[in-house]
């Protein structure tokens, strides 16, 4: 990959003041997993048998399940800005991808305001740049990657054979394989065929187990846990040879020439080196897991055999080549790939092998330790999207927690025998791992395990904090993927008082209006204490209580959630935001968009900007006490029930306000009261039909009952009735008479 290193001068820096910034595919390869839905999948499985054991390899097929999605009859304009947080200068036409700095793309040419301060090399080998601006870039790896395989004794394997009975022998056995198998691939030449124990293999030790107190059974164990443990070791076969205490370790055919082993061995170095591209030393644990994660999602498809249908049975579908020179493999291929990254990169993660629950047939995933914690990740359900949805990334069996993992993975257990052997599993997370970022003063921000996390992190009364539900790792973005959004929670009864505080995501849309929302799950009743922003989610709960300051909608948020407390601002662009449950606030603003309210709505103040709108969609009331428009405001009624009332106080337009209201479906009348005074004049639009069964337009002679409903206090400027049919309106104004009732001017 190319990369762009950009040449500034940067004259009389040292007067400048320097500040730091500081197989099994969801069964195979098209198992969707979704928020709420369940991958439903199935698979297959082969083991072959022989004279010689086997531990087995797992193959997997699955079905893929349609997403739900939601069609939405209003114009929206989809978010498209590609834009990701922390790093989130990244293009997806630009190598390397991984510039930072809080934002923005990288330029085609160079700022002259944008100067280098200084640059640094990370813990990574990265040399990483920091401008006048503020931002920051990743400049490319300066110092070669260590290639340099690890001991055996910190994985995690070792580690709880040290635990079993006869652990000494046990471990003896392990340290043979581990330095006979290191020997080979660093200095193994070709390997010939052998007879042995009546079976043809191809071994490259012969370990005299004479001494180790180890049965049969406990070489098989050993050597599975072996494997297990370690990802690099690609061509040791699953096949071994026994002849009295003499124990064989074998490779595959495939690798016997040391040419070919050679080649791969160079085929997973730039493999290394290109995910390396998306990572660097700035990355905490958890941004660091979630973008090994995605590139390996973003990069790697399931792979059949020649029917499209079964899972590929090839020896390099199995382990780590065929990530490396395929891109293409089955569950083995991404849970050894994943955990070799991350053993790379410095992060404990380790294959387990199990079963599909739903299908009973083999299964590989991980287990991930990050700040102490393991976590469930199943990286090749989360890539099962490719014949339904190329461009759709899943997140879903990342870290998710451990029952409802367990509803679909039966893990192999410790008094399994052979192939059904595994050492014990840690303890693991009952918690989803959901990670967000969490951004404070526009700062690139840092990657939190969830939402509570974030909250528990926001400290500082002045400052302004954003958190971002799935956020975009540059591996995600450098391969042009949208991220499916799942569902999303937190557990906090109150948001701290803070300067403002942002809670933004993207939904995943399928057309223009056809969407899957990006979901917030809340507790009962949630606190605010401050500006809280929502952008383009849906927040689910019981009620949200605004203590102090104002609740801010954005481009597209529906709040399934009684609002009650002071101020609702509705600011959406050209899109909307939906008030699903009941309202009773002081104050709701209205400055773009339009605000959608389906239930109960009681203001003391509504204020509606130039070209906003308020749709009341309500079977309830609505009660205004005031209202404050400007030009072009509009105030809609539909979908009503004839015993609704809509009742409105004094209004201040500057234009005359425009109140829809529609009679479709009605068999009767709602009423419309307007007790306060008016200025500026309201122009009522009646629409309609008077029931679902009465083809006949309305007509000015059909009107006489919703007039008569309509009452006026003192100081009416104008009142405007239109009478639509078909496409014309017929208007009337109505003044108010000395015995105080509204009659037509004629």
């Amino acid at each position: 990959m190319k990369k762009h290193i950009k040449k500034i001068i940067c004259g009389l820096l040292c007067m400048i003041t320097a500040y730091s910034l500081v197989g099994c595919k969801g069964g195979a390869g098209t198992s969707e997993s979704s928020s709420g839905t369940s991958a439903s999948s199935s698979y297959e499985a082969s083991q072959e048998e022989s004279s010689s054991l086997d531990l087995g390899s797992s193959d997997e097929e699955s079905d893929s399940d349609s997403e739900s999605s939601i069609e939405d009859s209003e114009e929206q304009d989809p978010d498209s800005s590609g834009q990701g947080p922390g790093n989130s200068g990244d293009d997806p036409d630009v190598d390397p991808p991984n510039q930072g700095g809080g934002g923005g793309e990288e330029p085609s040419k160079p700022d002259p305001e944008k100067v280098l301060l200084w640059d640094e090399v990370d813990s990574l080998g990265h040399k990483i740049a920091y401008y006048t601006d503020g931002s920051w870039e990743d400049l490319g790896r300066v110092v070669p990657f260590d290639f340099s395989i690890k001991a055996a004794a910190p994985r995690y394997g070792y580690q709880q054979i040290r635990n079993e009975e006869n652990a000494a022998g046990k471990q003896n056995f392990y340290n043979q394989l581990f330095n006979n198998a290191l020997a080979f691939y660093q200095t193994g030449g070709d390997v010939a065929s052998e007879p042995i124990a009546g079976d043809v293999c191809y071994p490259i030790a012969k370990i005299d187990c004479d001494g180790y107190g180890i049965s049969y059974e406990d070489q098989q164990e050993v050597l599975r846990t072996f494997k297990q443990d370690c990802p690099e070791f690609y061509f040791l076969s699953t096949q071994f040879c026994v002849s009295g205490d003499e124990f064989w370790l074998c490779i595959d055919e495939e690798y016997a020439k040391a040419s070919d082993r050679a080649a791969l061995r160079t085929a997973i170095e730039n493999a290394v080196l290109e995910c390396d591209q998306y990572v660097n030393g700035k990355m905490n644990e958890m941004e660091l897991a979630l973008t090994l994660h995605d590139y390996l999602t973003a990069n790697v498809t399931y792979s059949y055999q020649a029917d499209g249908v079964t899972p590929a049975d090839d020896v390099w579908a199995h382990n780590l080549v065929g990530w490396a020179t395929r891109k293409s493999g089955v569950c083995e291929t991404y849970a050894e790939s994943y955990a070799y990254l991350c053993g790379l990169f410095g992060l404990e993660c380790w294959t387990v092998t199990g079963k599909d629950l739903q299908s009973g047939v083999g299964h590989a995933w991980n287990i991930l330790q990050l700040d102490g914690v393991w976590y469930n990740v199943d990286v090749t359900w989360d890539d099962g999207f490719e014949k339904t949805s190329p461009k759709l990334l899943d997140r879903q069996w990342f870290g998710m927690g451990a029952a409802e993992f367990a509803v679909r993975h039966s893990a192999d257990l410790p008094t399994g025998v052979g192939t059904q052997y595994q050492v014990p599993l840690p303890t693991l997370s009952e918690k989803d791992l959901n990670p967000v970022r969490l951004k404070e003063n526009d700062e690139d921000g840092v990657m939190m395990p969830s939402i509570d996390d974030a909250i528990e992190n926001m400290e500082n009364e002045g400052s302004r904090y954003e958190i971002i539900l799935y956020p975009d790792t540059n591996a995600q973005v450098k391969a042009d993927k949208v991220i499916y959004p799942q569902g999303a929670s937190f557990t906090k009864t109150e948001l701290p008082k803070t300067a403002g505080v942002t809670i933004s995501a993207k939904r995943y849309y399928t057309s223009e209006t056809t969407y899957i929302p990006a979901q917030l799950n809340t507790p009962t009743v949630v606190a605010l204490k401050g500006d809280v922003t929502l952008k383009d989610l849906t927040w689910t709960g019981d009620t949200i209580n605004v203590l102090s300051g104002r609740l801010i909608l954005k481009d597209g948020v529906d709040v399934q959630a009684a609002v009650t407390g002071i101020t609702i601002t509705v600011d959406a662009g050209k899109g909307y935001a939906v008030l699903s449950g009941a309202v009773a606030v002081e104050q709701m603003d209205v400055i773009s968009g339009i605000a959608r309210a389906y239930n109960a709505v009681h203001l003391q103040l509504l204020q509606v900007s130039k070209n906003a709108s308020l749709y009341h969609l309500t079977v309830d009331h609505l009660a205004v006490d005031g209202i404050i428009s400007e030009e072009n405001a509009k105030l809609y009624m539909t979908n009503k029930t004839s015993s609704s009332v809509v009742s409105i106080g004094g209004v201040v337009a500057s234009a005359p306000l425009q109140i829809y209201v529609s009679f479709v479906g009605l068999s009767g009348y709602p009423t419309l009261q307007l007790k306060g005074s008016i200025k500026g004049g309201i122009n009522l639009v009646l629409d309609g039909k008077v029931s679902s069964s009465d083809s006949t337009s309305i007509t000015p002679t059909m009107m006489t009952m919703p007039v008569a409903n309509v009452t006026a206090a003192v100081n009416t400027d104008a009142l405007k009735v239109y009478f639509v049919q078909g496409d014309t309106a017929h208007g009337k104004t109505y003044v108010k008479d000395e015995n105080g009732n509204l009659t037509a001017n004629e």
